[in-house]
This record gives structure tokens, sequence and C-alpha cells, in this order.
């Protein structure tokens, strides 16, 4: 099986990514650690990781052993404390899509925080 992930930028609209799922994407490669302060940046990757929850969460896969689709974050390398991705793990809790997320990597050899394990998420998927 061959697998396109759609990489889902700061800008790209929320009815666009409802899109990409509609056409048959069921794996989101999210970018978070957007501009600002680390404050700033936080409170903004909250906010999008929120709304793209709320808007893909009725929809299913088969591909994964929950049904639901996976998130893979990818924050650029922003996030230079533990405890500001801390602060982001905690509301990915609260908003019920923990167990949606495969990986969250920070580039730059900072913080790599392996979620459930990947392998689990995808039974059908051979690695």
């Amino acid at each position: 099986m061959i697998v396109a992930i759609p990489l889902m930028a700061y800008n790209i609209p929320i009815k666009e990514i409802k899109a990409e799922v509609e056409q048959g994407s069921f794996f989101m490669k999210i970018k978070i650690g957007q501009p600002g302060t680390q404050e700033e940046m936080l409170e903004k990757d909250m906010a999008r990781v929120s709304a793209i929850h709320a808007a893909l969460d009725g929809y299913r896969t088969p591909y994964t052993k929950s049904g639901k689709l996976p998130y893979y974050f990818d924050a650029n390398g922003r996030y230079e404390k533990k405890e500001t991705l801390m602060r982001l793990i905690d509301h990915i809790k609260k908003i019920g899509a923990f167990d949606q997320v495969a990986d969250y990597y920070k580039k730059s050899g900072g913080i790599f925080a392996p979620m459930p394990h990947y392998e689990a998420m995808f039974p059908a998927v051979k690695m």
C-alpha cells in the first residue's frame, strides 16, 4: 500500500482539510509551532489542533485500529522547552485527540515525543 500524507500548513482552511479527508486522505501531517513568542505559539497551536480535531472528529478510516484519523504534528523546531510541549500534550488529551496522535517531532535535535505506538494504530499497514 502506498499512502500520501497531505501537509496541513498553518494557513490551510479547515474546509480544505475536510475536503482532503473526503477525497480519501486519512493521515494528517499538521504543522504547528506557529510564529510568535512561545506563549503565542502555544495558544495558536492549541486553537488550531482543537479546530482540526473538531472538524475531523466524525470521519473514520479502515486503516487504523480505532477507525479514527491519526495526526502527525511537526513543530518546525519551535518548542524550546519540554514544559511548553507538555502543555500542548495536556491540551490534546483534554480535547480527546491524544489517542489519534501517531507522533510529534521537533526538528533540530530537540524533543521527540512518541505517542501511541505507530504500529498499533495501523494494524492493516505493514511497516
